[in-house]
């Protein structure tokens, strides 16, 4: 863990697998202990996956017009909030009556997400598969190679540290910019908790409140100057 100080994420994530396996050693009668719970893991100051911003988003669509499969993994992640391991299997048996269906695979969880405009257009524009939308040769992609496929796509982009992990972050961002609540963000998201969602949304709320506040402020300052007018 000390060498992998430079690689936190691959530290701590090292540290949880081994963690697994010594309980694994523990019930199959191996060991009596498991080491690994006692090695703290690495902090990690990044933030996690980098949240796509407008310009970005802009970006990549510069790139990858509409009609190019590229894109149409971009829309699906972006407008339905997904993780790439659903967006991967997304497929036109999902789709039904506006809305995409879906079984998430990490919580098992089922959503109903009502097709974005723009999401509709790049799925009609763009040639797909009948168990996948998005696919290779016809042929559905892995998760792993789905997102490494994707990953390439970013960097021909110039997008060098972005995932289509930060699109779903970007998809709560401008959600929680609308002014919506968790509960309103975790239907599309399907996330279980606040505390989940606001790790995603504390940027966009900080930005949205110190407009808000800034707008008041000046408003005041407005209305104080009519006053002393009015009263001179």
């Amino acid at each position: 863990m000390t060498k992998m100080q430079a690689t936190p994420s691959a530290a701590n994530n090292l540290k949880k697998r081994l963690g697994q396996l010594f309980d694994f050693a523990i019930l199959m009668g191996m060991r009596n202990d498991n080491p690994a719970r006692v090695v703290r893991g690495v902090k990690s100051r990044t933030g996690g996956y980098q949240t796509w911003q407008e310009e970005h988003i802009a970006a990549f669509q510069a790139r990858w017009p509409i009609g190019t499969q590229e894109r149409l993994a971009f829309d699906l992640a972006l407008y339905t909030g997904q993780r790439k391991s659903d967006v991967c299997r997304m497929g036109s048996q999902h789709v039904e009556k506006g809305r995409i269906q879906i079984t998430q695979v990490k919580t098992s969880k089922e959503l109903r997400i009502p097709i974005h405009p723009d999401l509709a257009k790049s799925i009609a524009a763009t040639p797909s598969g009948h168990l996948a939308i998005v696919t290779r040769m016809g042929v559905p992609r892995t998760r792993n190679g789905f997102g490494n496929w994707f990953g390439d796509a970013c960097r021909a982009s110039g997008l060098h540290c972005y995932s289509m992990h930060g699109l779903r972050k970007a998809c709560v961002r401008r959600l929680a910019e609308l002014g919506l609540s968790n509960q309103l963000i975790k239907s599309i998201t399907g996330h279980s908790s606040d505390a989940e969602v606001a790790r995603y949304t504390r940027d966009a709320e900080q930005v949205r409140l110190a407009d808000t506040t800034m707008d008041l402020a000046t408003q005041y300052k407005t209305d104080l100057a009519n006053h002393q007018q009015d009263t001179e």
